[in-house]
């Protein structure tokens, strides 16, 4: 590898080190009802995040079959949708279900480790100012849902966008 390619690489990994080794906003060890809420953040003011990672504790197995992340406006007392489920209801035969036919953007389960990008702006210029996100079990294949951790993460990069 040339001197200018490594030298790439390794800013490249930095900034993910950077990005993903560093959280805005965290909550671990939770547990529960598949339901709406099983683990929620409440978002310090002026925070922004552009990643929101979710990870499922695999000492006791792979059990959100079906998930979806909101979030809540300051001011607001609704919840709007931040990360959208792949279904919108839970299917008859989940395994059998999980992305059919390949056009899904994500697959319904979350696993050891889930990276989502928010479909609103959490960040930048027309960023909502938000003040909690919450993980929502839509359908699982075993109850109660084990949640390792529920983290929001802010780009970090060393170069411009």
């Amino acid at each position: 590898m040339n001197t200018s390619a490594a030298k790439t690489m390794a800013q490249a990994g930095k900034a993910i080190n950077d990005t993903f080794h560093k959280n805005v906003g965290i909550v671990e060890a939770k547990s529960g009802p598949c339901a709406a809420g099983v683990a929620q953040i409440a978002v310090q003011p002026g925070t922004e995040f552009d990643y929101i990672v979710s990870m499922e504790d695999m000492t006791k197995g792979a059990r959100f079959a079906n998930y979806s992340v909101e979030f809540q406006r300051v001011g607001s007392p609704a919840w709007e949708v931040l990360v959208p489920p792949v279904h919108a209801g839970p299917p008859d035969e989940l395994q059998a279900r999980d992305r059919p036919d390949g056009h899904d953007p994500r697959d319904s389960h979350i696993g050891h480790k889930r990276i989502d990008l928010p479909v609103v702006p959490a960040s930048g210029p027309g960023a909502m100012r938000i003040k909690a996100v919450r993980l929502n079990c839509i359908a699982a294949f075993e109850e109660p849902v084990y949640v390792r951790s529920f983290s929001l993460h802010r780009k970090t990069v060393p170069w411009s966008e």
